[in-house]
């Protein structure tokens, strides 16, 4: 990216993450959060116990924490179907892109790609491969493109399924251990998927 483009990807929704320091995941933090839950009836909020306080995870701390918009409009329905003009450009000999192919696609964009274009293709790459944790084998949905290059970028919902999914994978962690530990290998494992650095 250029400065105008620099400049320009600052002013979207995801604009925070562009001087964000190299961060690394605390596997053993989070693990070791999830060991002293305190057990609740509620199904949008997490709690802790810690030094014999009492500390909340909800989708208010998370949007603080991530930066993202957590309240509004996170239906995906009307984006699932349509042309994708960023798909057909860069992506038109491709049933199915993944996750690498933005990757190559956006790290060797020549000087003739228009500001826009960078811009909406580094939304794109930024949300396929940085807060949905994923692998550079998943497919990334239609509706990303879709949603990528529609005006409704910036206002969409990002953080809103987000913190549903990370939520859900922090809740299932444990029981998902529990289960592999009947295993006769032993396997002590699970994965976070979501965003688990806004935790």
């Amino acid at each position: 990216m250029n400065a105008t483009q620099r400049e320009l990807f600052k002013r979207t929704c995801f604009g925070q993450f562009f001087e964000m320091r190299e961060m690394r995941l605390r596997h053993q933090v989070i693990h070791k959060f999830l060991l002293i839950e305190v057990r609740q009836s509620t199904h949008v909020e997490m709690w802790f116990k810690v030094a014999g306080k009492h500390l909340m995870f909800s989708v208010e701390e998370f949007a603080l924490a991530s930066g993202l918009a957590c309240q509004g409009d996170d239906n995906t329905n009307e984006f699932k179907i349509g042309h994708s003009r960023i798909k057909h450009l860069f992506f038109k000999h491709k049933k199915n892109v993944y996750m690498k192919d933005v990757e190559n696609t956006f790290n060797n964009l020549t000087a003739a790609t228009s500001d826009k274009d960078v811009v909406r293709l580094g939304a794109l790459y930024l949300i396929s491969s940085f807060p949905y944790t994923t692998t550079s084998a998943n497919v990334v949905p239609h509706e990303y493109f879709q949603i990528s290059e529609s005006p409704y970028m910036d206002t969409f919902s990002w953080g809103k399924e987000l913190f549903q999914i990370t939520y859900m994978y922090l809740k299932l962690a444990l029981a998902k251990t529990n289960a592999k530990l009947e295993d006769p290998k032993g396997i002590l494992s699970y994965r976070l998927h979501g965003f688990p650095l806004a935790f």
